[in-house]
């Protein structure tokens, strides 16, 4: 995966990032406002063509940059999807980036932004054939017109390896998706009773229901293994097509998500939740029905932590 999403997305965008209290500069903004779109991805590999699909916007008050894409792996060709946040480091003075998709690969870069010159550099991490591959680089974004622009990706290497430089090319497109829409919820709505085992150890239990004659709305109640309750309201927003929850609890506990990309069996978008401790996290969050009594889901957070669960339907 590494070599499609290190050009790709490696050439491409990143996602996660560190959130800050200082906000973003507005010449930042503006650069960043440049990718806000639906773009097909089209770049050349051993002499053949391979094209891919993204989608960036903004959320949180255009404070974050976040991404959804659908291309395929470079060196296996298998179909993957990949997702991704990019944020305002005030500190370092850059934006930061970080990502990851579905073959397992994770990606992190920086952008440099200064005037008309945008330069960074990256370092995509993936398994190719069961062994781990780690490539690195410097990327150049070129602007065209508001609707053309391109990535040049140079002094690439692959394990410590030179490899040909790649430019990628990004071109506007149609997105069915951005016009307002009467059309209710692709998701499928998980109905009922849910067990929920996460790979940190920690459990919960949901319970998901619609009122009567509700068709794009639900209440969700969360019993969390450390004794912790929830309770949640999840929405359709049919004009902007994004699903999104709000969940709040005991002892200043609460979560928000808001899924960007909603298919019928395939969901992701970004996550902030807050346990009854007080700890904070951020990050992007995919979810996957693998049947209609199963689903898994898996939180990247901006802090490079991974955490993955396994939702079982248990309604009698």
């Amino acid at each position: 995966m590494f070599l499609r999403f290190t050009f790709l997305l490696v050439c491409l965008l990143g996602s996660a990032v560190s959130l800050r209290a200082q906000p973003m500069p507005e010449h930042i903004k503006k650069s960043l406002d440049k990718l806000v779109g639906t773009w097909e991805i089209t770049t050349q590999l051993d002499g053949r063509p391979v094209t891919e699909r993204v989608k960036l916007s903004w959320i949180n008050g255009e404070s974050v940059l976040v991404y959804q894409g659908e291309g395929e792996n470079f060196r296996t060709g298998i179909k993957t999807r990949f997702s991704g946040i990019l944020g305002w480091d005030p500190e370092r003075k850059t934006v930061e980036e970080s990502g990851f998709d579905t073959s397992g690969g994770t990606f992190s870069a920086n952008h440099r932004i200064s005037g008309d010159k945008w330069i960074g550099e990256m370092s995509g991490k993936s398994v190719v054939e069961g062994k781990p591959k780690v490539e690195t680089g410097t990327r150049e974004f070129v602007f065209d017109d508001k609707d053309n622009w391109a990535i040049l990706c140079t002094d690439i290497k692959v394990d410590g390896d030179n490899i040909d430089d790649r430019k990628l090319r990004f071109r506007r497109i149609a997105d069915e998706t951005d016009s307002s829409s009467s059309e209710g919820c692709p998701w499928q709505w998980m109905l009922g009773d849910w067990q929920v085992e996460r790979s940190d150890g920690t459990s919960a239990k949901v319970n998901w229901r619609q009122p009567d004659g509700a068709v794009d709305y639900l209440f969700g109640t969360w019993h969390e293994s450390d004794g912790t309750v929830l309770h949640e309201i999840v929405g359709w927003e049919a004009d902007r097509r994004h699903l999104v929850a709000h969940a709040y609890g005991t002892n200043g506990a609460y979560f928000a998500v808001r899924f960007q990309n909603v298919n019928l069996h395939h969901m992701s978008g970004f996550l902030r939740t807050r346990n009854a401790k007080g700890e904070s996290q951020t990050g992007v969050l995919e979810v996957k029905r693998v049947s209609d009594t199963e689903a898994t889901s898996r939180f990247l957070a901006t802090d490079g932590t991974v955490i993955t669960e396994i939702l079982r339907n248990v309604t009698k």
